[in-house]
């Protein structure tokens, strides 16, 4: 497992955070979901003697009732299954439900033998046939994808629009199982202010990533947790982000942002520069560039910008890192 996976799993974790996902992404930002209504669920589902595994779940309780499994599954690139995969982890959540049902059910007649054998008042032919009470009910499942990817999500979001109906008559298409899948992109800004807490804070900096003065004037003065620096820093590929955590007056980790991405600019232009004098000044807005592009991720105008590089050198420059 990688530490960008590491991290997104961390900060979901965190009830506060959880819920607040789940208010933006299913309640428009109605506060609904309360962090105190939560509770871990286990991540591994068993199917067909096969484990199915899950990032982030949670069970939502209410008067010590579970009302619903949330779980959160953090992409870092498009899965062009998603759909599918989704449609098998709610299923399997829902055949383990049916084991357990089927567990206690046997548990009951290993405990009272009797209870089968009047079948008009105790237990139902149907009732052992399908290893569950007849009026027994689930719990609903519902799974919540993340795209943390830099491009927007390009995958399907429907079992319909995976599935092939060439020559399928319209009339039969009713009969057919459908499935919406939950996904929030963060590379869509109508949905930011269904947030309120650190996930605003991450999405909206995360959507500004790619130009790094609208990023920095964005961070200017917040003070992110440890957990949501770790995982912006992850996500944006900044190095050393625990140099920049300390511990506040209530010994909480809390981190400058916008101090990390000043520096790492910084150093990008420190190193491109020294690097190019090495070299001879001619190659010093070359390696100056390919520094910013390679530590900083800009692009190559991007870097050109920040650098301030004359136009005449433009042009070779541009040339010399295709010719790469």
């Amino acid at each position: 497992m990688g530490k960008k996976d590491v991290e997104e799993k961390r900060f979901m974790q965190i009830p506060e955070n959880f819920a607040d996902l789940c208010n933006g992404v299913l309640f428009r930002g109605e506060q609904i979901v309360k962090p105190e209504e939560l509770d871990d669920s286990p991540t591994e589902t068993i199917k067909d003697k096969s484990s199915i595994y899950s990032d982030v779940a949670k069970r939502w309780k209410r008067n010590n009732t579970v009302i619903s499994v949330i779980e959160v599954e953090n992409q870092s690139q498009t899965d062009y299954a998603m759909v599918i995969r989704n449609v098998n982890m709610i299923a399997s959540h829902y055949m383990s439900q049916l084991k357990e049902k089927s567990d206690r059910l046997e548990e009951m007649l290993a405990k009272n033998a009797d209870l089968k054998a009047d079948s008009r008042t105790r237990i139902e032919k149907e009732e052992l046939l399908s290893g569950m009470l007849k009026d027994e009910l689930f719990t609903p499942v519902i799974v919540i994808v993340i795209n943390y990817n830099e491009e927007k999500w390009k995958g399907k979001k429907s079992l319909f629009e995976l599935l092939n109906l060439k020559g399928v008559p319209k009339e039969y298409e009713k009969y057919l199982l459908n499935y919406e899948m939950v996904l929030f992109d963060y590379h869509d800004p109508e949905d930011y202010e269904m947030f309120h807490g650190e996930t605003r804070t991450l999405f909206e900096a995360l959507s500004v990533q790619h130009d790094k003065d609208r990023l920095i004037n964005y961070l200017e003065g917040k003070r992110l947790s440890g957990n949501a620096a770790r995982l912006l820093g992850s996500v944006m590929n900044v190095k050393n982000v625990d140099k920049y955590i300390y511990k506040n007056e209530k010994e909480e980790e809390e981190a400058d942002m916008c101090t990390a991405i000043r520096e790492l600019i910084a150093d990008g232009r420190a190193e491109g520069m020294e690097e190019g004098m090495e070299k001879g000044e001619s190659n010093t807005w070359f390696n100056a560039t390919k520094a910013l592009m390679t530590n900083v991720h800009f692009t190559i105008n991007e870097a050109m910008d920040a650098l301030n590089i004359p136009v005449e050198y433009r042009a070779s420059i541009i040339e010399r890192i295709a010719g790469e």
